[in-house]
């Protein structure tokens, strides 16, 4: 894996493969090896993460770029008393939108962000968002709206 180098720079002790994480996604429950997670994909990425929660675990969902479809079980929320915690930012009133921007850029700021970030221009998105699609990106996108990036 090309960025398993690069995620044990930032901290990470484990890395699966796509293929490695969901390999037994189609068995009802998984052994218990995470105390949360965050998920940004959806769909089987966001089961699997669900049947391998220890108990009372929670997942954070946020996202969909795998699938919006969600082909649950009852297992890891009843087995395992999980939590499935849906985000959504675009209804949360402005000023909680403000406190954790405020945090984000002091106390909650991620040690390593420039490395996991890039900037690009509209010019450039089509190729980024084939990449992603592709499973060869990393971080976060940003999208410049000026002809240069920032």
């Amino acid at each position: 894996m090309e960025m398993a180098s690069f995620l044990a720079s930032i901290g990470s002790t484990e890395v699966l493969s796509r293929d490695q994480f969901l390999s037994d996604a189609d068995k009802p429950i998984l052994k218990a090896r995470w105390g949360g997670a965050i998920d940004t994909l959806g769909g089987a990425p966001l089961m699997t993460l669900l049947k391998g929660i220890k108990y009372g675990g929670s997942v954070a969902c946020c996202g969909m770029a795998a699938s919006p479809e969600f082909a649950a079980n009852v297992y890891p929320f009843i087995l395992r008393g999980a939590n499935l915690l849906g985000v959504d930012s675009a209804h949360l009133p402005l000023d909680v939108r403000e406190e954790m921007w405020t945090h984000l850029a002091s106390d909650w700021r991620l040690p390593h962000l420039e490395s996991i970030a890039e900037c690009v221009t509209l010019d450039q998105l089509p190729e980024k968002i084939e990449k992603m699609l592709a499973g060869g990106s990393r971080g976060r996108v940003v999208v410049s709206l000026l002809n240069d990036p920032v």
